[in-house]
């Protein structure tokens, strides 16, 4: 395994979290047992890489009972993993009070509404004239009030007012404040709408995008590159940012030469993040993340036989070898404050995203746990009733 990875001057470097790892962890042990996180597991030494990887078991959990985490080191990777389990717990069994009326009185009353229609199939839009939940939400980055379908929001409840939502924890997020919380689940709105565009172009411009480790001037960056490269193993990273401007990398890490007979041979990773050097952080470690949940088999949504599925077309793209003509994606500093970093967003796709989001809980843990939506951003990955969006439509049309 390679050398330790550098430490930042300050937990500011990497810049998000306005508390560090460490005692984040410490704050949310007292509450585990309420959360219903029975064990914290230590899964570093799963693989041969080192990169730091914990999981967060919670046994009764509605949707997932495994949540993964990873970090520069073991408390951020502890850190990932419970805040994970506990934005699940949070979201399967929200507190939030909600609000039962129709849409159309919530019109005609000129209150907003969301309507969540990019979650619903064409055939079953949202009901204008059936009482259903709704939580109070906000818009972003106005803050302008708008009430929100409870089931377009929340996780493991049954979907009793909109059986055919199109249901996933995209935009699902946890902060030790709701302004890092509503930050995180910004950033994974739009690495999921990057992720959808990037996977709808041709193999000769997914292969333009891609960039060398060696051209990345960070240290953390570097020292992940030489523990994947002294484990014998190989890293490519995609710029995946979109035309929104805001930095997001796809990291594969794979076997040296023919050994990736196997989809699960594959690991890849992702990450946006305002600070390109972060978004790349993010993604190598989430790939490195995806070895090891690969090789323990704890996550209840995997299936055996997917360890068997041989590699297919959609990754035919890595046979051809590394090009490395693209540059990496840049944007802020990485001392931006998280406040600054909110607003610079806002300035940068506020008018074109198009999201709100609400508060599920959390306060009673310490914690905050939001979730995001976008009527606006692509979901192709997350979302069963997706449909192309105009952004989409424009790549198809290329």
């Amino acid at each position: 395994m390679g050398g330790a990875v550098p430490t930042p001057p300050s937990w500011f470097e990497y810049g998000e979290r306005n508390t560090p790892a460490a005692l984040t962890v410490a704050r949310l042990r007292p509450y585990l047992a309420a959360l219903g996180i029975t064990r914290l597991a230590r899964q570093t030494g799963l693989d041969r890489i080192g990169i730091p990887c914990f999981s967060a078991i919670r046994p009764a959990g509605l949707t997932l009972s495994v949540s993964q985490g990873k970090g520069r080191d073991d408390a951020g990777a502890m850190a990932s993993a419970l805040m994970e389990a506990a934005e699940f717990a949070v979201a399967e069994q929200s507190e939030a009070p909600s609000r039962v009326a129709t849409a159309e009185t919530l019109r005609l009353a000129g209150e907003t509404f969301y309507d969540a229609a990019r979650l619903l199939p064409a055939e079953h839009p949202l009901p204008t004239g059936a009482p259903i939940r709704w939580l109070r939400g906000s818009s972003w980055p106005s803050h302008d009030g708008v009430w929100i379908p409870r089931d377009a929001l929340t996780i493991g409840e049954p979907a009793t007012d909109l059986p055919e939502v199109g249901r996933s924890t995209n935009g699902l997020a946890s902060g030790n404040s709701t302004e890092e919380a509503l930050f995180h689940a910004i950033c994974e709105l739009l690495e999921r709408d990057a992720t959808s565009l990037w996977s709808l172009l041709p193999d000769p411009q997914r292969l333009a995008t891609e960039f060398s480790i060696d051209v990345v001037d960070d240290a953390v960056i570097q020292a992940f590159g030489r523990q994947i490269a002294d484990a014998d193993l190989e890293l490519r990273l995609f710029d995946q940012t979109t035309d929104l401007g805001v930095p997001c990398v796809m990291a594969v890490i794979s076997e040296q030469g023919s050994g990736n007979a196997r989809l699960f041979d594959i690991a890849a990773g992702y990450g946006c993040h305002p600070t390109g050097t972060r978004a790349i952080g993010r993604a190598i470690t989430e790939a490195a993340q995806t070895r090891i949940t690969n090789i323990a088999g704890g996550r209840d949504d995997f299936m055996p036989a997917e360890y068997s599925e041989e590699v297919d077309e959609s990754v035919a793209f890595l046979a051809t070898p590394a090009s490395n003509r693209g540059q990496p994606p840049t944007w802020l500093a990485p001392d931006t404050p998280l406040p600054e970093m909110l607003a610079l967003l806002a300035q940068r796709i506020g008018p074109t995203a198009g999201i709100v989001w609400s508060e599920l809980g959390g306060a009673r843990y310490g914690i905050s746990v939001v979730r995001a939506l976008s009527a606006m951003l692509e979901d192709r990955e997350t979302n069963v009733n997706w449909t192309p969006g105009p952004r989409a439509l424009a790549v198809l049309d290329r």
